[in-house]
């Protein structure tokens, strides 16, 4: 079946695209935050329930499962969203489904089974503190059925059904809490239980997403199209291993050289930081289908660059956020013996900004589908990240690691920004970005020199400064146009008038 890449779509006035984009973008970014936000809303009971060490075993656990999930889906979920708009027809998107369900069956579940094997006779234990038993084995399994969730959730958001996407999530967070709490509160199971409750999620989750994929993949699968997916996302194996690298090695290396205990403290306040990865997630999945549908046609291409500002405006703004309150509202929630995981959250926060800003500049790349020099750039800031990280933490901790993560998520986006310029040039508004950014970053400085005196007090006050200051140097750089402003006055007026 050809791909056919002049696939046109409907004219579509930038106000609705905005629209569209935004409220696809909010749903989702609310969905993933229910959905894997699962152990953030337990901190609270874990907190009391887990150790630091046992959120050090959390943390690596959750580390490989996010790596081999890669490695069993070959991260072929990406062609579903990257080939859509090159297809024809309906019959060649079935087709596309159930070449890819054929392959993650077959060979996702060997592998799967394969390792399950090797760790039996005792060939995987190359962790100490995650053995085979009882933790890996759950842990390849959850990664395996973790796959068919995340292929259900992009066909969803490529076919901007978001509603249905996040109801998988949301199906699977219920499922994880209710587990978590039985087994970890009622059964006393500490990381185990922790574990054992996201397999549980991941195999119900997995068996809806299974069958939903296979209902949707009747089509008999074809070897070309899966060929050509496998052109696509095999080069991109290596970029996965390198994402992977930057956001999670520094737990595994952190393991050489500090207690479990502070890589507990640092996986929490990694987790707190990286809140921000659910809004990238949100935004990702929104910003595909409608800028590729955009950039199928002159007229689309126009509108892109105002797209991509507001897509930076709100991935900062929520960086910002996180940056400013994550910590105090960690320090509330959990006792004091976890209390200096919020030096963390800035950092980490600053980041994963860097990751939402990768997302939208790299788009031209991932539209043009030439991805061969993807996995070397990722590559260069994984091997930064882990350089730095071996040459620092030693001498400073996991301080170290938290400032290495937004250096190496800030070098990503640069690169991967300068890829697209060359590969497919979009004229983004640069003058607009770099006022967002610095407002951005005044407003962090005043927000994190004001004295202590409390969390509560803390947190009020940061909140007040990010409403306040935020969009004041906005409007003083003039970084909304006048029909910007003139519509945000329409908008208040209606609101004004709705009460």
């Amino acid at each position: 079946m050809p791909l056919n890449s002049s696939t046109q779509v409907p004219h579509e006035s930038t106000r609705r695209l905005v629209a569209r984009l935004g409220t696809n973008s909010g749903i989702y970014a609310v969905g993933n935050a229910l959905a894997r936000g699962a152990p953030l809303l337990l901190v609270p009971v874990f907190g009391l329930y887990l150790s630091p060490a046992d959120y050090g075993v959390l943390a690596v656990a959750t580390a490989l499962s996010s790596l081999l999930s890669f490695m069993f889906s070959l991260s072929l979920d990406s062609a579903i969203s990257a080939m859509y708009f090159h297809l024809p027809s309906p019959e060649a998107r079935a087709e596309l489904n159930a070449s890819l369900f054929v392959c993650w069956v077959v060979f996702g579940g060997g592998a799967a089974v394969s390792l399950h094997v090797a760790g039996t006779y005792g060939l995987l234990e190359f962790i100490p503190s995650v053995p085979f038993r009882p933790y890996l084995r759950a842990v390849i399994w959850t990664a395996y059925f973790t796959v068919f969730v995340s292929a259900i959730q992009t066909l969803f958001a490529t076919l901007e059904k978001p509603i249905r996407a996040v109801v998988v999530g949301l199906a699977q967070m219920v499922i994880t809490i209710a587990a978590s709490i039985y087994f970890v509160v009622v059964r006393k199971q500490g990381a185990e239980g922790s574990i054992n409750a996201n397999l549980l999620s991941a195999l119900l989750a997995g068996g809806y997403s299974i069958v939903s994929l296979a209902l949707l993949s009747r089509h008999r699968p074809s070897w070309t199209l899966l060929k050509r997916a496998l052109l696509f996302t095999l080069p991109l194996v290596p970029h996965v291993a390198a994402t992977w690298i930057l956001n999670l090695s520094d737990r595994t290396i952190l393991q050489k050289f500090v207690s479990e205990s502070n890589v507990g403290i640092y996986a929490l306040g990694y987790q707190v930081g990286s809140v921000m990865m659910m809004l990238n997630q949100g935004i990702s999945f929104a910003a595909a289908p409608v800028f590729n549908s955009q950039m199928t046609t002159e007229a689309g291409r126009e509108r892109v660059p105002r797209l991509g500002t507001y897509a930076i405006l709100v991935t900062i703004a929520a960086g910002l956020a996180v940056a400013l309150l994550g910590g105090d509202a960690l320090m509330l929630v959990t006792p004091t013996r976890y209390h200096d995981a919020a030096r963390v959250v800035p950092w980490v926060a600053a980041g994963c900004t860097f990751q939402g800003i990768y997302i939208t500049w790299s788009r031209g790349t991932w539209f043009s589908m030439k991805t061969k020099w993807v996995p070397a750039l990722t590559g260069v800031a994984a091997l930064a990240n882990v350089l730095l990280n071996l040459l620092l933490i030693p001498r400073f901790g996991y301080m170290a690691a938290a400032v290495n993560t937004m250096l190496a998520f800030a070098l990503l986006a640069f690169l991967h920004g300068y890829l697209a310029h060359k590969v497919f040039p979009v004229a983004w508004e640069y003058s607009r970005w770099r006022k967002i950014g610095f407002a951005a970053v005044a407003t962090l400085l005043l927000g994190i020199s004001l004295p202590i005196e409390s969390a509560a007090v803390d947190f009020a006050v940061r909140a007040l400064v990010l409403i306040v200051v935020f969009p004041a140097i906005l409007f003083l750089l003039r970084m909304f146009t006048a029909d910007e402003m003139s519509a945000v006055r329409r908008f208040h007026l209606r609101f004004l008038l709705s009460r």
